[in-house]
């Protein structure tokens, strides 16, 4: 069985930060969103957390649809 390629991007804001995994053919998997990642707005550690948690968001989402 061959691996299934995804892929995620990222819209970080200055009032949130959205993630989304997408399979190859673009097709959208799950989101995650979390808070504000402009580092001038909230500073460099604060936008890191958020943006982690956004993806962190997103891949827990796709595990949950995919099963795995």
């Amino acid at each position: 069985m061959s691996a299934t390629r995804v892929f995620i991007g990222v819209d970080g804001g200055g009032t949130k930060t959205r993630a989304a995994v997408v399979d190859s053919s673009g097709n959208v998997l799950s989101e995650g969103v979390a808070g504000s990642s402009n580092c001038n707005s909230v500073g460099v550690d604060n936008a890191k957390k958020e943006l982690f948690h956004a993806i962190q968001s997103a891949l827990q989402s796709t595990s949950n649809v995919t099963g795995t």
